[in-house]
């Protein structure tokens, strides 16, 4: 786990009612805590980022709120990993479901710093995952619009940058996506699709670009899309 300033652990977590992110490993917390929670409001006038400091003890308190200059929808968006902290930890990436951009946050001690903006590439993103200077966002797709995916470079100060030529499609339109995200080994990227039971595979190159879309069935009976919470290490 790498850590800043300090070893602690920073995690990034959803409202189970809103189902929008897992757990994940992150940077130093402030001092006097074993690390910060992260969680997205998803509020219709202004999406935030709720942060929590949490104990050695795993209480929580309340440590404020960052906007995120984006719009949630104010409903579940039946999803997970709606929020990711970079490798390094130095920065953390959420979703704006409701105006269809992705903010980028740095992590200090002291808290977050919002340090840019972008358009996902797509319609309703849900799920974004992130693998060395790459991220990667799932849009759902809404009103006729099929769902995608979309890659950006992230840059030495969090700023993120669209890759030309990294928009891929989903199997089919209204297909349900649920989560995006890296394999262990960086080089593929992994979607889910409720409403079709299939698991889309892209593999990506060196230069950032993520291949032509190979579905396969998953075993065993559709899923819901009810929240589940992990940990990564």
């Amino acid at each position: 786990m790498n850590a800043v300033a300090r070893p602690a652990r920073i995690l990034v977590l959803a409202a189970a009612f809103l189902a929008l992110t897992a757990w994940l490993t992150g940077a130093a917390a402030a001092d006097g805590n074993a690390g910060a929670v992260y969680t997205s409001t998803n509020q219709v006038s202004g999406n935030a980022v709720a942060v929590f400091d949490r104990g050695a003890d795993g209480a929580l308190t309340a440590a404020g709120q960052y906007p995120t200059g984006g719009l949630g929808t104010g409903g579940g968006l039946g999803n997970q990993g709606a929020l990711a902290v970079s490798n390094g930890g130095r920065f953390l990436f959420v979703v704006n479901a409701g105006s269809d951009d992705v903010s980028a946050f740095r992590i200090k001690p002291s808290g977050l710093t919002l340090v840019d903006r972008i358009g996902s590439g797509g319609v309703s993103p849900i799920s974004l995952t992130t693998q060395g200077d790459l991220l990667y966002v799932l849009n759902a797709g809404s009103g006729g619009s099929a769902g995608n995916i979309s890659g950006f470079r992230v840059g030495s100060d969090g700023s993120l940058g669209a890759i030309a030529g990294s928009t891929r499609p989903l199997s089919a339109a209204s297909v349900g996506p649920a989560q995006i995200q890296f394999d262990p080994t960086g080089g593929t990227l992994v979607v889910t699709e409720k409403a079709t039971s299939l698991i889309d595979t892209y593999v990506v190159g060196s230069n950032g670009i993520a291949s032509a879309r190979t579905s396969r069935p998953r075993r065993g009976g559709r899923r819901s899309g009810s929240p589940s919470t992990s940990e990564a290490t």
